[in-house]
């Protein structure tokens, strides 16, 4: 599909240059032919995809409980699957800020969830991207100031 691509982009443009894109497409189509060979492989990546898709929900089931919601386990993955997909999908905007909380008002809506219960389900997840985000971004400034001190001392002993 790739090389396909690139080849008629070549065509188009008609211009030597663009052949090292024709080759990067076959170079590319290549390489997805090759992992999607691996039929084991991609069904135990699927797999891990889905049980992690229920084990995730089961926080979203657990806050539907929490709110007095008689919600079913089968509620929670849909809300779950289809905000993640509402998320992807809208993948420019930084951590679906909006997007998500969106995603949960607008599919709540459709499980018979009103809109600030939805919004509140929505941050209840994003606690938990916030529980492990900030302490992730302040271990990760303190390894780079680390870092930066050793190269800035190495550079005063020269």
């Amino acid at each position: 599909m790739f090389r396909f691509l690139a080849r008629m982009i070549a065509r188009l443009a008609n211009s030597p240059e663009w052949q090292s894109l024709v080759q990067s497409g076959e170079t590319l189509d290549q390489t997805i032919h090759t992992l999607y060979a691996r039929r084991r492989a991609v069904i135990a990546c699927c797999a891990w995809t889905i049980v992690s898709l229920v084990l995730n929900s089961g926080e979203i089931f657990i806050a539907l409980w929490a709110l007095n919601l008689h919600a079913t386990i089968i509620h929670a993955i849909i809300l779950q699957s289809t905000v993640l997909t509402v998320r992807n999908v809208a993948f420019a905007v930084p951590s679906g800020l909006g997007v998500q909380e969106g995603g949960y008002v607008l599919i709540g809506g459709l499980l018979g969830i009103d809109g600030t219960t939805a919004l509140a389900l929505s941050l209840i997840a994003r606690v938990r991207e916030l529980g492990f985000g900030i302490p992730g971004v302040i271990v990760w400034q303190l390894i780079e100031a680390r870092r930066l001190l050793r190269a800035r001392l190495a550079a005063n002993v020269r």
